[in-house]
């Protein structure tokens, strides 16, 4: 689930989102920001800055909790 935001005098749109996945073995939560310069429906971004953080855990005890952090940038030409 995302939604984006305003920001900078409606020139840049902020996205923040949230994700879960539920499994019987296991379960990953992340969240996700990310800003790019506003466009209209139809239209590519010219560019964006994401940062996604996720947790990956399993049900055994014996397996160790995976964090991970990505910092993106992503210019289409």
């Amino acid at each position: 689930m995302a939604y984006g935001f305003p920001a900078a005098n409606n020139s840049l749109t902020l996205t923040s989102g949230v994700a879960v996945a539920l499994s019987p073995d296991s379960r990953s939560y992340g969240i996700l920001w990310s800003l790019a310069p506003y466009t209209r429906q139809g239209q590519t971004e010219p560019w964006e800055i994401a940062l996604e953080g996720e947790r990956e855990e399993s049900n055994s005890a014996t397996s160790p909790v995976d964090h991970s952090l990505m910092l993106s940038f992503s210019l289409p030409f």
